[in-house]
């Protein structure tokens, strides 16, 4: 047997990738099985079903629980290095942490938790301690070590718009 991975399933449909996939799950010879994988795939019963009535071969669906089982990471590769996107190297979204909370170290901050910090739950809102100055976690932060490539990048464009 012969098999097909075709990752990022759930761009199915969608202009431009999707009708490759779709291409791909028509035209696959019947000795040939196919393997689609993503974690956000909504409508899984539906597309299953389709792929059954246009290939005319039963299609098995495998679903995870809630938790992911491989986790996200992200990290930025660069001539000089290869490090976390992110401050906080397990966030992000889909990551461990997610996208964190308040105080950008993985822990949501309940009204609770925010009355017993210093500045916490007031008339005007949560404390802004451990937010950027966009409003977002500080853990999801670009990682300082990507700062100055992102200055030299950013420079280098600006010098070639004048």
């Amino acid at each position: 047997n012969s098999i097909v991975v075709l990752d990022e399933f759930h761009y199915m449909g969608q202009k431009g990738r999707g009708s490759t996939w779709e291409e791909c799950v028509i035209f696959n010879p019947a000795h040939t099985q196919i393997v689609g994988l993503s974690a956000t795939l909504p409508n899984a019963n539906r597309l299953a079903a389709w792929m059954e009535s246009v290939t005319g071969r039963k299609s098995i669906l495998i679903e995870a629980n809630d938790k992911r089982p491989v986790p996200l990471t992200y990290y930025f590769a660069t001539k000089r290095n290869f490090a976390p996107l992110f401050r906080d190297e397990q966030a992000g979204p889909g990551a461990p942490r997610g996208l964190l909370g308040l105080r950008g170290d993985g822990v949501v901050m309940t009204p609770k938790k925010l009355k017993k910090k210093k500045g916490g739950l007031g008339k005007k809102g949560p404390s802004l301690q451990g937010v950027n100055r966009n409003g977002m976690p500080r853990g999801l932060d670009l990682n300082p070590i990507h700062q100055s490539a992102v200055e030299r990048m950013s420079a280098s464009i600006d010098r070639r718009i004048q």
